[in-house]
């Protein structure tokens, strides 16, 4: 009896083992046939190997032996698992499916039952022009407390869907845990001003664009965090530096707010502003510029729905979860025809530089630096500017982008307010190239 037991559990063992042996190979067999159809027919390919947002490139092979060889060659052949799309995007939708009741509904309910005796944050804690409304156009409750849940690490969960960045210092400003001291406002004000005044000796104008982040311009949104002071730390910067000396820069935190009450200003699901913001902030940037001004008002303006966000995809979550935005194209000044235009595809990343010209009245040479939020900026600078130039700050320190500068009537830096130690650093390049 203890012989035949044995025997089947060893057949047992065998059967699991061919099992197991299939699963691993049979994937892979499948993979090499579609990839062979894959160049007859390239449409069939993009069914089982798609984009999935990522925003990275896939790990390389590792380069020689070293203690990590084994943990690179493992993350090379994650990122290359056969049928690694469909598998992640059917990741997303079950956990989507499991979810969706709790955030559909379960999760207000609970929140009223668990929290209704918490108090809410009295007006001196709240964000200055917010406000607090029982209810929006769109009927989500913003009184109350709202627990802060952060996905990711990166991702914080806000009222009605809103989606914010906490990650990259971003919860610092919006805290205000980071205020500078007096020095430190000094040492800011001291690397501007003699940015400014190497500009003007060098006969180049100059604007310089902090742009507010939209856990300032959206607060009403946000969990019920405990803010240390609603005079913030990129406010206080701005202030400073425009109230002790004539350097030409702005933080329209005031403008935005104004403006969303008839436009959304930044996506839902995304931590860059739309179109609608971009031109908010442009009109900014002409003002410093002294440039004549349109008002968004008085433009053609075709609104749609739209589902997308890198927040969605930072935080793991389903797009399906997540379809209730708002996009806009606006018609800027259509009667100005683009002459030449290069780089636009890369320099919408962070590669590339985008050069255009167009029959603008303005022949200035501009040239304009920032981070990925200047993108939204290019299709309304070049209608006013006949040669414009823009690139990410990460192109910097080049001799093509140095030959840029110096050749340029006009610099716009544009940067988010968490970016402001990455101008603060550019700043102090450029002075130093112009300086030579």
């Amino acid at each position: 009896m203890k012989d035949v037991r044995q025997q089947k559990i060893k057949k047992i063992n065998q059967s699991l083992i061919r099992i197991f042996r299939r699963a691993l190979i049979l994937p892979s067999l499948l993979w090499l046939c579609l990839c062979l159809a894959g160049h007859l027919s390239p449409d069939l390919m993009k069914i089982a190997d798609f984009d999935t947002g990522e925003q990275r490139n896939p790990a390389g092979f590792p380069s020689g032996f070293s203690t990590d060889f084994f943990s690179k060659l493992e993350e090379y052949y994650n990122d290359r698992v056969p049928f690694r799309s469909i598998l992640l995007h059917a990741g997303k939708e079950l956990s989507a499916l499991i979810e969706s009741p709790y955030e559909k509904g379960l999760r207000e309910k609970l929140i009223h039952l668990f929290y209704e005796e918490q108090s809410v944050p009295s007006p001196e804690n709240e964000q200055t022009g917010s406000g607090p409304e029982d209810m929006d156009a769109e009927g989500i409750d913003l009184s109350g407390f709202f627990p802060p849940v952060v996905k990711n690490n990166s991702v914080i969960l806000g009222r009605g869907d809103w989606l914010f960045l906490y990650g990259e210092r971003n919860i610092d400003y919006y805290l205000a845990d980071n205020l500078a001291d007096e020095e430190e406002l000094n040492n800011y004000n001291n690397a501007y001003t003699a940015f400014y005044d190497i500009c003007r000796r060098r006969g180049k104008r100059l604007a310089i664009l902090l742009i507010p982040d939209k856990t300032q311009v959206y607060d009403e949104y946000m969990p019920s965090y405990d803010v240390r002071d609603n005079y913030k730390r990129v406010q206080r910067l701005t202030d400073f530096i425009t109230q002790t000396s004539d350097v030409p820069m702005a933080y329209p935190l005031s403008e935005m707010k104004a403006a969303k009450s008839e436009y959304r200003v930044y996506t839902k699901y995304d931590t860059h502003w739309n179109d609608a913001g971009a031109y908010i902030g442009y009109q900014a940037l002409l003002k410093l510029l002294g440039k004549p001004l349109t008002s968004i008002s008085a433009l053609d303006i075709t609104t749609e729905k739209y589902a997308q966000g890198d927040l969605i995809l930072l935080a793991n979550l389903s797009p399906s979860n997540y379809t209730n935005d708002l996009s806009y194209h606006i018609h800027y000044k259509p009667d100005i025809r683009i002459l030449s235009e290069s780089g636009r595809e890369k320099s919408t990343t962070e590669q590339g530089i985008y050069r255009v010209t167009s029959t603008a009245e303005n022949q200035e040479k501009v040239v304009l630096i920032g981070d990925s939020f200047r993108n939204a900026l290019l299709q309304y600078a070049c209608k006013d500017f006949a040669d414009f130039t823009a690139t990410h700050w990460k192109n910097l320190k080049t001799p093509e982008m140095d030959s840029e500068i110096e050749a340029a009537d006009t610099i716009i830096l544009v940067y988010v307010e968490r970016d402001e130690f990455q101008l603060l650093d550019n700043i102090l390049y450029i002075t130093e190239l112009l300086g030579r």
